[in-house]
């Protein structure tokens, strides 16, 4: 046990509250019946009533055999009890009334498992005992085995429960770990715990013995590197019992698993190869869920736990009797990643359909070096051109840059299919020489196409290349071209989309951020529709770019709904998407939530300390320096600082534009306002050379903001011609308007709006501007000055 550990322990399931109320009903009726689906804690609950009475407690868990033979259910009783085991069948219902008559003091109660197992004539016993007050019978049931007990259904007080919830959960986490629960962390345990209170406490306990945690600034994070630890550390944990309680015929094992091998099996498959009787008696009776016309085990440990016990001997005899039969299910998107551990496991080579689906599933829920692993040369009879979109975006996001010009080296860009075409030559583009670029558009295009094909590619090489331009540079001309190439009717609905995402990039950089969420969002629905499905390799950086484009525009609400989508799919696995961390981070800034941006910036850095493959983390660097000295820890910042300052320069001009900016706002907050003006000057003349005017408003505004108004006119010259603006250049107009007027009641007007639109930091930063510019006392009443210091930070 470690330190966390032995400091904290997990507080009870439910309160004393819930169960007093719970154990007075018991008393008032004589039968309590606690009904809940799996993981709604039911068993606990009934363990705690019983445990708080006053007279003794037996617990006896029915059979799944007690069904066949009348009495046996009591006859196993009365044997538990101490009875004579060899009591005639027709005197253990007396014998056990006696049994239960002769005990001294308050009644006794009996906390009775699995009650649907039971036999009817041993339910019937029961109740007469329950009706004289002779015993006080607890059961938990699921909804559906509410049924195989009527009589004492009829007779009982009922309480129904749900499985715990986002909220309860979180708290719990925060008990046991004594850190705030990132989001991420929330969601991989609630999707792994399906709300049942002891798999939360496994989970939890599973994840810091294995090392799988990290923690920054008093928050806990899932470490993805640590994740297949917790996994292998299952068969130490637990062992398999869904078979065993059910009766561990070999028909039942075959199905628990396969279940617990493909994650997901089509019902109806299941039913064609399967005893149909075996899988309703395996969902009676709670192992197993029927949804939607799919099985699945019910408990994500117990399945985890069930593969992780099972042979590779056993893993190929089921492989081999039936993958064919189960087609449908082992081909589920849900299943894929399973199914390729299960393949591997049984010696057999994925097939170029399951290689591709999987890498993709891989890559939607970031699992990026199961991507590499599922796609490499060996593990798949699928030829690179299978695989290429896929295993192209895992190679970028884990930093392999030699791998993919390994595989950029096996490719014919004249066979990659025009959908995928986009996405492979921007990259493309990025790591190989001039001379070879120019022979991939010249093989991209290919001779061999008829002319209409030849068009359309030529244009997607095109997007290709301005896609990649639109971070380094903007210009009119640019979005005219990207705008009439999106509105040519030549491209497909996927090229369509990824087209509109690059307008929305130019348009953000440009300041027209109004029409950049336009076409963002136009990008990101096009691509999350039906029609479409798009592979996380095209869909990501899709959202990103919107997300941007909706922080600029400062619509946070929609930033956090976005947010949310992109991190759906990788929850599960305890991972955030590519830049969650980043996205999040900076979202939390601009709420005025200094802590939580430090804290998951500090959690990216930890996360992305062995690779850095989207080189952001000297931009995360300073804005870590950047909070950590505004919240006084100038040692620390001064320490990221320098290393945000020794990154090389991103190939993005944009993104290093933004560190930059960052590194001003830390220089600034570590009471070094020359080298941050120095920084912000330079920056704002670079971004203005290259048609930035997103980046170069905002610089030349934090210059105004740190500098007083000497810049006001530059800044005011920057954006005072643009039209109808929105977001931050519309807030740095109308800042500029009133520093050149020395208008202070348009800045305490701004500051006081920015607030109540939800926007504390940057309302904070005018408030403070306007108090110390504002000197004479000709320029803020006293009313006006003290409104303005409760917004200034």
């Amino acid at each position: 046990m470690n330190a966390h550990q032995a400091a904290r322990r997990w507080p009870p399931a439910f309160s004393d509250d819930v169960v007093d109320a719970a154990r007075a009903l018991l008393e008032r009726r004589g039968v309590l019946l606690i009904v809940g689906a799996p993981g709604s804690n039911r068993h606990r609950l009934g363990r705690a009533v019983a445990e708080t009475a006053d007279g003794v407690v037996w617990q006896h868990a029915c059979r799944h055999d007690d069904g066949e033979r009348a009495g046996r259910t009591v006859a196993r009783l009365l044997a538990a009890l101490g009875g004579d085991p060899s009591t005639p069948p027709e005197q253990v219902a007396s014998t056990l009334a006696e049994l239960v008559r002769a005990q001294e003091g308050p009644c006794p109660v009996l906390l009775l498992g699995d009650a649907g197992f039971a036999d009817e004539e041993s339910i019937d016993v029961l109740a007469d005992l329950a009706v004289a007050r002779d015993l006080l019978i607890v059961l938990a049931v699921t909804p559906e085995a509410v049924a195989a007990v009527p009589r004492l259904a009829a007779m009982s007080e009922r309480v129904d429960l749900d499985p715990l919830d986002r909220t309860t959960i979180e708290r719990l986490l925060r008990a046991r770990l004594g850190a705030i629960p990132h989001d991420v962390l929330v969601g991989f345990v609630e999707e792994r715990s399906q709300g049942s209170y002891g798999s939360l406490c496994d989970i939890g306990d599973l994840l810091d013995e294995a090392g799988a945690l990290v923690r920054a600034e008093g928050v806990v994070m899932v470490d993805p590197e640590r994740l297949e630890a917790f996994r292998l550390a299952l068969p130490h944990r637990r062992r398999p019992l869904s078979a065993e309680r059910l009766g561990g015929r070999p028909e039942t094992v075959t199905l628990v698993d396969l279940v617990a091998l493909i994650g997901e099996v089509d019902a109806t498959e299941a039913s064609a190869c399967l005893d149909p009787a075996v899988i309703a008696f395996a969902v009676r009776h709670g192992a197993l869920r029927r949804r939607d016309g799919v099985l699945t085990m019910l408990d994500a440990l117990e399945a985890e736990a069930v593969v992780a016990a099972m042979s590779a001997a056993r893993m190929s005899e089921l492989w081999h009797a039936y993958a064919d039969r189960l087609e449908i299910s082992i081909h589920r998107p849900e299943s894929v990643i399973r199914t390729v551990r299960w393949c591997s496991a049984s010696g057999v080579s994925v097939g170029p359909r399951l290689a591709r689906l999987a890498a993709r599933e891989a890559n939607r829920r970031g699992l990026y070096r199961r991507t590499v692993e599922f796609t490499a040369p060996g593990r798949t009879t699928a030829d690179p051109l299978t695989t290429q979109q896929e295993r192209a975006h895992a190679l970028i996001q884990v930093g392999d840059l030699d791998g993919l010009r390994a595989l950029l080296a096996t490719l014919d860009p004249a066979q990659v299919p025009e959908d995928e075409l986009l996405h492979l030559m921007r990259w493309a583009t990025r790591i190989v020489t001039e001379e070879e670029r120019q022979l991939l558009r010249e093989r991209a295009v290919g001779p061999h196409h008829d002319a209409p094909t030849r068009r359309r590619r030529t244009i997607v090489v095109e997007l290709a290349e301005l896609y990649t331009d639109a971070f380094s540079e903007t210009s009119p001309e640019m979005i005219r071209t990207v705008r009439s190439r999106t509105l040519s009717g030549d491209l497909s609905p996927v090229n369509e989309a990824l087209a509109h995402a690059v307008l929305a990039a130019l348009l953000r950089h440009a300041g027209r951020l109004a029409e950049a969420v336009h076409s963002g969002r136009i990008a990101v629905a096009m691509l999350e529709s039906p029609e479409i499905d798009a592979s996380a390799a095209l869909i990501d950086p899709v959202r990103e770019i919107l997300f941007m484009a909706h922080l600029s525009a400062m619509q946070l609400d929609d930033g956090q709904d976005l947010l949310d989508r992109y991190q759906a799919h990788c929850v599960r696995y305890g991972l955030g998407g590519r830049l969650g961390l980043l996205m999040a981070g900076l979202l939390a800034l601009m709420r005025g939530r200094p802590d939580m941006a430090l804290a998951n910036a500090q959690l990216f850095l930890t996360r992305s300390a062995e690779s850095d493959a989207l080189r952001f983390r000297g931009w995360v660097e300073a804005v870590a320096a950047h909070v950590l000295a505004v919240l006084g820890r100038h040692e620390e910042a001064s320490a990221l600082l320098a290393s945000s300052e020794a990154h090389p320069v991103h190939q993005r001009r944009q993104n290093d534009l933004d560190r930059r900016l960052a590194q001003a706002l830390a220089h600034d907050a570590l009471a070094d306002p020359e080298r941050a003006l120095e920084i912000l000057e330079d920056l704002a003349d670079e971004a203005h050379q290259h048609g930035l005017l997103t980046i170069e408003v905002d610089a030349l505004g934090v210059a105004v903001l740190i500098d007083g108004p000497r810049i006001g006119p530059r800044l005011l010259a920057a954006v005072d011609d643009v039209v109808d603006p929105t977001g931050t250049p519309a807030v740095w107009q109308a800042f500029a308007r009133a520093v050149v007027a020395y208008d202070f009641a348009a800045l305490s007007e701004l500051a006081h709006r920015l607030a109540a639109e939800g926007h504390p930091r940057f309302a904070g930063r005018v408030a403070q501007f306007a108090l110390d510019a504002g000197r004479r006392a000709t320029d803020l009443d006293d009313a006006a000055r003290a409104s303005l210091t409760e917004l200034a930070p």
